[in-house]
């Protein structure tokens, strides 16, 4: 939980960051059209509902996009976990010299099964496939 509250502050720091361009675009808009005879309390209530529907939107992104951000990781994190799983035998696992492949005989013609095969693509595949942690 305390990676998701690390997501949710640095979540938080970019949606403050938000260019504040339209909004004062906005308050311009509005102010012309008071300038031309819009009353200054419907210019209040828009000008109020604009400001809550922009907080809405933060409220939102700042509640959902760290749970996003920490499933997404989480998921990465199993589908490597299994794509590794998949890739060493569980008689290997618990042998670590079973890890070495023995060097073939000299007149030993050396054959890859189609599975084993699957599996290390599979396995390159997902590692390709993850972030790379050391510029995060």
């Amino acid at each position: 939980m305390q990676v998701e509250s690390a997501y949710a502050e640095a979540v938080a720091a970019l949606l403050d960051a938000t260019p504040r361009d339209a909004l004062e675009r906005f308050d311009i808009e509005l102010a012309a059209a008071i300038g031309q005879g819009l009353d200054e309390e419907t210019g209040r209530l828009l000008r109020w509902w604009q400001r809550e529907s922009v907080r809405a939107v933060r409220d939102h992104a700042a509640a959902v996009i760290p749970g996003v951000i920490s499933g997404l990781l989480a998921a990465q994190a199993a589908r490597a976990d299994g794509a590794i799983a998949d890739a060493v035998p569980a008689s290997a696992s618990s042998r670590p010299e079973a890890l070495e492949p023995e060097p073939p005989q000299a007149d030993a013609t050396v054959v890859t099964s189609g599975a084993a095969e699957t599996r290390r693509r599979t396995l390159v595949a997902g590692l390709l496939a993850l972030p790379d942690t050391a510029s995060a």
